[in-house]
């Protein structure tokens, strides 16, 4: 039986079937459970131990082998099909309960048009989904562009984040009183997410817990 056009695109951009992101040996069928990787590289995941993660921060993983395959795929290949296996594969081992809204970790607007999607956003809409809350990608805004943090040390990572971000005036009523979800791709020094967390608060956010895919091993400096 011929397929129809529509299936057949959404194939294109959301195939059934495809090399696992991590070894690429391998055909295999999309699986949310396994974040989409082969049974042989899943059994090898870094997952993080919940004691390991920062304060108010959920990390589904340590950021290296499969984990950061993943990521990368996501971030710089235009893996978009992964978005949804690997939120459903966070929301199987964490717990971020007792949110009202979710928000993605906000990307500089002249960074987005350059690579064409925030991937923060497109995990935060579908954790939304699957978790049935509202997804606001508006509310947020970068002022401006900032550095890499792995080249800052930690007084500069603080320097460089300082009034970066900020809640849009016209989104503030959207914030107030809200226990938000805040999601990112990955959690590398925690300057970001600070913040993200004091412009939300600032803006009369109740609470704030931090749900990322992958935490990065940076020794503080």
């Amino acid at each position: 039986m011929i397929k129809p056009i529509k299936e057949m695109l959404l194939d294109l951009v959301y195939p059934p079937y495809h090399p696992c992101p991590h070894c690429f040996e391998t055909d295999i069928a999309i699986k949310g459970e396994t974040g989409s990787l082969c049974p042989s590289c899943f059994k090898s995941f870094p997952f993080l131990r919940k004691e390991e993660n920062p304060p108010n921060v959920q990390a589904l993983a340590h950021y290296h082998g499969a984990a950061q395959s993943l990521v990368h795929r996501l971030k710089y290949k235009e893996a978009l099909y992964l978005a949804k296996p690997m939120a459903n594969l966070m929301l199987q081992h964490l717990e971020p309960k007792g949110s009202s809204l979710v928000i993605p970790v906000p990307m500089h607007q002249r960074r987005q048009r350059q690579r064409g999607y925030n991937q923060a956003e497109r995990l935060a809409r579908h954790i939304a989904r699957m978790v049935e809350l509202e997804c606001e990608t508006n509310a947020m805004i970068r002022n401006r562009e900032t550095e890499p943090m792995y080249r800052l040390n930690r007084l500069q990572r603080i320097q460089n984040m300082w009034n970066s971000i900020t809640v849009r005036e016209t989104e503030r009523y959207r914030i107030r009183n809200q226990k938000i979800l805040l999601v990112d791709d990955v959690y590398t020094t925690g300057a970001t997410a600070q913040a993200c967390i004091r412009s939300l608060k600032e803006a009369g956010a109740e609470g704030v817990t931090v749900i990322t895919f992958a935490l990065a091993d940076i020794t503080p400096s």
